[in-house]
């Protein structure tokens, strides 16, 4: 229970960015401990894919409502986890130093959106099955993508010093990452790519209409402030 609290006390005094890296561990934890699960004590054909990732098809996604919200922070396996918390919270810190909050929660959710309507677009047209294609995706990479695209525009001449490499400018950095993350996704197929183009194209429109003086991730902040104001509402009525 200690631990429990801890990280409890930990989630709660920590920043969005904080918030965002540890909610990615839960549900990788949770995956985990699901595979753990049906392997030990069920038959069942479903994997942990079909159960907390991005589903195509209408009929999986009313049998599974709840992947929208899990989706967006799945990751293949381990490898790709470390990966993708390394590139959050590395560029989503530096994001941090020019936008707010706000609009970094935003836009995570809002490339992972974006990713779901190009993966959905495309298996209308086209019959994955047939293709062998995956018809299930994780989004944490996509929504992470987004960030990163929204970066490379705001300050693409920011220069970082890596090892070995010096001083690298961020639009560099950014395009070697995005390549990477592709590389590192399993079952290579154009879904993924898709989605992932997606969301950086969502990454690229936040940070054009920013520049114009429109923020397009603020009716998801409202909806997240109408949302955490109920919630305290009914914990206060319970105490």
């Amino acid at each position: 229970m200690k631990l429990i609290d801890e990280i409890n006390l930990k989630y709660r005094s920590g920043d969005t960015l904080t918030r965002l890296v540890m909610i990615n561990c839960a549900v990788f934890c949770l995956v985990l401990l699901t595979v753990i699960v049906l392997t030990l004590f069920t038959k069942s054909s479903l994997s942990a894919s079909d159960i907390f990732q991005y589903q195509l098809g209408i009929h999986k996604l009313v049998a599974r409502p709840w992947t929208i919200v899990t989706a967006p922070f799945t990751s293949w396996g381990i490898c790709h986890l470390l990966f993708n918390m390394v590139c959050l919270y590395w560029l989503g810190g530096i994001f941090m130093e020019r936008g707010t909050a706000n609009s970094l929660r935003g836009l995570y959710i809002l490339g992972a959106l974006a990713a779901m309507v190009c993966y959905s677009a495309l298996g209308a047209v086209t019959d994955f099955e047939e293709r062998n294609w995956p018809e299930s995706i994780p989004l944490a990479s996509a929504s992470i993508l987004a960030i990163c695209t929204a970066l490379a525009f705001q300050a693409p001449d920011r220069e970082e010093k890596l090892p070995l490499l010096g001083n690298v400018k961020i639009k560099w950095i950014v395009i070697a990452l995005g390549i990477v993350d592709v590389a590192m996704l399993p079952h290579m197929s154009p879904p993924s790519d898709l989605a992932h183009l997606g969301a950086a194209f969502m990454g690229w429109l936040f940070q054009d209409r920013l520049r114009k003086g429109r923020d397009i991730t603020k009716p998801l902040t409202d909806l997240y402030v109408k949302i955490c104001d109920i919630i305290d509402r009914r914990m206060k009525r319970q105490q």
